[in-house]
């Protein structure tokens, strides 16, 4: 059995990327800041559960506006359009499988009539409870509010944190 290939989605500057496996060895080489650490550390935190490690920089700079949509819908002033989703960083891993190594993967099977040769397995990085992490912002957001100065041209504005939900979450 070996690692065959992982797809990586939302990981900083990995937006959507395959990187296949050479049954023997595999070395990344490109240019400067074509995403061989980000490759190499995405593969270190999904592989090793190591969740604490993830913050919320590690999403794509794509994900972030994403997140503000997510936070900032109110279904009860637009109620016939669908809720943006909340965005994920997942990772795709597929494992070439030989007969004599079925016994390692049968618990990622769908059953035991199973005849391919690569099982595969997402990991992904999500709020736990979506609903729960909305309200905790719009509570923040609802404190800050009458904090919320108009800037003038003597005054600065102000607007206290949260700004968005991608504010919060940089913060949280």
């Amino acid at each position: 059995m070996h690692l065959h290939c992982v797809r990586i989605r939302n990981f900083r500057r990995l937006k959507d990327v395959l990187i296949d496996f050479d049954p023997e060895i595999s070395i990344f080489v490109g240019a400067n800041n074509s995403g061989k650490t980000s490759a190499t550390l995405a593969l270190q935190i999904f592989l090793a559960g190591t969740k604490g490690k993830v913050a919320f920089h590690d999403f794509s700079v794509d994900c972030w506006s994403s997140f503000d949509k997510f936070g900032d819908f109110d279904s009860t002033a637009q109620p016939d359009t669908p809720s943006p989703a909340c965005p994920t960083m997942s990772m795709d891993i597929w494992f070439s499988v030989e007969d004599s190594d079925l016994y390692k993967v049968l618990n990622f099977l769908p059953s035991l009539d199973w005849k391919g040769s690569l099982v595969g397995v997402r990991v992904e990085f999500s709020p736990v409870d979506p609903d729960k992490m909305l309200e905790r912002y719009r509570e923040a957001k609802t404190k800050a509010k009458p904090h919320i100065q108009v800037g003038t041209a003597e005054r600065n504005a102000y607007h206290p944190w949260p700004k968005s939900l991608s504010d919060y979450l940089d913060r949280s």
